[in-house]
């Protein structure tokens, strides 16, 4: 569920939609942190690194400090 959440965000990204890109990869990051899988962290990592343009804006601050907390790091 985490990978198809997280690659759902890609998805958004590709269409423009960064507000809702954020959103959903945050979702797939929380799914992912219920599992210890190294794969897992690389994927929701490489998919936060997607929105790197954005980076200053308030939706991806907030991101990254959401997948911070979840240990997750960015």
């Amino acid at each position: 569920m985490a990978y198809c959440t997280l690659h759902l965000g890609t998805a958004r990204l590709h269409c423009g939609e960064i507000e809702e890109a954020a959103r959903v990869i945050g979702e797939g990051a929380m799914l992912a942190s219920q599992s210890p899988s190294a794969r897992l962290t690389r994927e929701v990592r490489a998919a936060r690194a997607r929105l790197e343009p954005w980076r200053d804006t308030r939706v991806v601050r907030e991101l990254d400090e959401r997948v911070g907390e979840m240990g997750l790091g960015v």
